[in-house]
């Protein structure tokens, strides 16, 4: 299917005269519901339901299961992306190096700035931004097998501008988040293989919120293209964006309260809040690491044990997960009721079942 069969079909008018100054000043689609309670409340993960892994990794900046495999992200310029089997907690090989050279990346990437996904119904890839201007598809086996990034380039010549970040919607096309030209929030488009740029109503939604302080309206994208979602966790405000790749879908939830923009606008910027810091997906829904604390928190390593909070594909809570110790990066086993958590203040990856 072509990509503008895919999406030729959207309407791209958006009619914002009619938007109230209450509807501007909350970061939100019309459709948004508040988030107050979940129908499971973990509030305390026992002892007996906590293991460490015996894996020796520094630098970690995020983790990701693949099957039988712990992929973890570092700040080793050599070796960003390391693999482990679980079975012994065996370390395998390291793949992908920053750099200027052809397939490695200029920065470090969270994991939470690649995509995963397989070819078929075997080969497990992970999409890349290279922050170059190209965009990879990297062979994880293939990788691991040779211990070198084993993929091919699959679109060139990418916008290169500040805060860029590029995320996998299918084999022809890529969402792209950047900052707007004005430099007071972000825009959001479609791109395909030959840079053509395509309008999606529910981005161009999003596109128009601006602030004095634009990493405040800064989000985790996450895409999902069998469930037909793009779901964006609000970093500087405490909501969450649900809307569909194919169709007219969208919401927001409000987590305890509603994203006011006038409410980061009404101070000096010395107090500036996080809220979702790690976001991670699973087939029937996806989780967000909440921490609802002050930036200054985050740099003394003094915040409180955040939450994960998980939800549908549709936006329904289901759970909320009280964590055991201080983390900023996580992944969910939903099946097994399992995360894997990276404890801040010593590096160990701890497995916890919160179910």
């Amino acid at each position: 299917m072509s990509f503008k069969s895919i999406f030729g079909g959207f309407a791209v008018l958006i009619l914002l005269s009619g938007a109230s100054c209450e509807q501007v000043s909350r970061f939100s689609f019309e459709n948004s519901t508040l988030i107050k309670t979940f129908p499971v409340e973990i509030k305390e993960i026992p002892e007996s339901g906590i293991s460490v892994l015996d894996i020796d990794a520094t630098g970690v900046l995020g983790v990701k299961i693949l099957n039988d495999i712990l992929l973890i992200s570092s700040r080793d310029k050599e070796q960003c992306i390391s693999a482990y089997l679980f079975s012994g907690e065996k370390y395998l090989k390291s793949f992908l190096a920053t750099g200027r050279g052809p397939g490695e990346v200029l920065y470090t990437p969270y994991i939470s700035w690649l995509s995963f996904y397989s070819l078929g119904d075997t080969t497990q890839c992970m999409g890349f931004y290279d922050f170059k201007g190209g965009y990879f598809e990297c062979n994880i086996p293939a990788s691991l097998a040779a211990g070198s990034m084993i993929g091919e380039q699959k679109v060139a010549s990418l916008s290169v501008s500040s805060g860029a970040r590029y995320f996998r919607i299918n084999a022809d096309s890529l969402l792209c988040r950047k900052s707007n030209d004005k430099g007071t929030g972000y825009v959001r488009f479609i791109t395909d293989k030959r840079g053509e740029r395509m309008s999606h109503p529910s981005m161009e939604d999003l596109n128009r919120f601006s602030s004095s302080f634009p990493n405040d309206l800064s989000t985790l994208i996450m895409v999902n293209e069998k469930a037909n979602r793009i779901v964006e966790l609000g970093s500087g405000l405490p909501v969450i964006h649900l809307y569909s790749i194919h169709g007219s879908y969208a919401k927001s939830l409000h987590i305890g309260e509603y994203a006011e923009i006038s409410n980061i606008e009404s101070n000096d910027g010395t107090i500036r809040k996080r809220y979702y810091y790690d976001a991670k997906q699973f087939e029937e829904g996806f989780a967000g690491l909440f921490l609802n604390c002050t930036n200054e928190q985050i740099d003394e390593n003094d915040f409180p044990n955040p939450e994960v909070h998980v939800f549908s594909w549709t936006g329904e809570p289901i759970a909320r997960i009280r964590l055991p110790i201080r983390a900023l990066s996580f992944d969910i086993d939903y099946s097994n009721r399992m995360l894997y958590l990276v404890d801040e203040e010593t590096e160990q990856i701890l497995l916890c079942k919160w179910g």
